[in-house]
Formats: structure tokens, sequence, C-alpha cells
């Protein structure tokens, strides 16, 4: 597995900025509006499964990166698509990209969690 996988893993199950390796992978995470109104137990529901997400493979995953994840979680008696895209930024104000995304002092992740409808 690759460094930028790994820290994408660590960032995607701490849902925050975390120490990898001695440095803090800087970033933030957040969720769509339509995510945060459904009911607490199911975000909680998602954001466990999202945390123990796994399935990487060839099609979903093709670079390795670890940077999308998509998966189905039941709301309101049916499955919902969810996804998570980790994107990468110079700073906080998301005005650039990161010109070297496995570098923490270079890159500032922001990880979107959203239906798959919002996509």
């Amino acid at each position: 597995m690759t460094t930028l996988a790994r820290q994408n893993d660590a960032f995607r199950q701490a849902h925050m900025p975390i120490s990898f390796d001695g440095e803090m992978l800087r970033g933030r995470f957040v969720m769509t509006i339509r995510v945060a109104r459904l009911d607490h137990e199911i975000v909680l529901g998602v954001l466990k499964k999202l945390r123990e997400f796994e399935d990487f493979n060839s099609d979903n995953d093709p670079y390795g990166e670890h940077d999308f994840v998509a998966f189905s979680y039941p709301v309101d008696g049916r499955d919902q698509r969810f996804i998570f895209k980790i994107d990468y930024y110079s700073d906080a104000s998301m005005n650039f990209a990161s010109s070297d995304p496995v570098n923490p002092s270079a890159t500032y992740r922001t990880g979107v969690l959203m239906l798959a409808c919002e996509y």
C-alpha cells in the first residue's frame, strides 16, 4: 500500500486532522446538508461504515490512493448510496491544488461525505 493510501485511510478513519508518522495530516471532514439532516443514528452508522471501509479494488480505486469510497447504508428501509471523496489543496483556503499530496506540510485534505445523487 502506498504512503498516500495509508495517509488517506488514517484521515478517513479519524474524520479529522491526525498525526501520521510524526507529521500532522491537515484538513477538514465535512458532510453535505442532506447527509447532516438524516436521523442521528443513521449518520452514526454511515460514519462507522465509512471508518471501517476496506473494500478497495481496481474498480473503485484504480490508482491505489484510497481517496474515494462508495457504499450503501439503509435509510428508511432501503439502501442509500453514499460517497466519500478526498481532495488535496495547498492550504485551508482551498484555492489551489496541492503540488505534492503525499507531503503533509504541502497538503490540506478536504474529505466530503455525500449522498451519491449529490455527486
